[in-house]
């Protein structure tokens, strides 16, 4: 089983393979990568009671990563289903895999949420590292008997984690 310093090379070379052989004969490596440690947390936007449970899910986040047609996944726990897993895509570019993917769900009849995440995973010596933005928005309208209503809220956050094969 490869280890995950053997597996970024691996996918670097499959973003970058022009030939056609290579390209088939790796065409379904998967990448899983996993929390190992949170190295860095900063919340932009949201309510501080929020931080922990945004921890709590950074912590036991996943991202999957395939070669095959240069997408990804992102999932983690406690995240709304509708709007989990986030799907995406990915491109390397200097060494280092760039990712960005949305997602987004109606509520009710007049209510809309979304999440959207960008990131890059990259060497630092012999650590992998994964810095991400996450987004999430909720907002609802609507008019009853000629009188607006409207509410909404955001988070977001930015954070840095080494990874871990999952």
């Amino acid at each position: 089983m490869k280890t995950l310093r053997t597996k970024i090379p691996v996918l670097f070379a499959l973003a970058f393979a022009s030939m056609a052989f290579y390209s088939h004969a790796h065409a379904q490596d998967i990448f899983r990568v996993t929390t190992q440690e949170i190295v860095a947390f900063q919340q932009l936007q949201g309510q501080p009671q929020w931080q922990q449970s945004m921890l709590n899910r950074i912590a036991g986040a996943q991202w999957v990563f395939s070669s095959d047609d240069q997408t990804f996944l992102f999932n983690a726990p406690n995240v709304r289903t509708d709007l989990f897993p986030i799907r995406g895509k990915f491109q390397v570019n200097n060494g280092e895999i760039f990712f960005q993917g949305e997602s987004q769900s109606q509520t009710g009849y007049t209510g809309i949420a979304m999440a959207r995440i960008q990131g890059r995973i990259y060497q630092q010596g012999t650590q992998t590292y994964l810095s991400m933005s996450y987004v999430t928005t909720f907002g609802t309208a609507a008019v009853i008997y000629n009188q607006n209503f409207s509410s909404g809220s955001t988070s977001a956050y930015n954070f840095t984690v080494s990874l871990r094969d999952l």
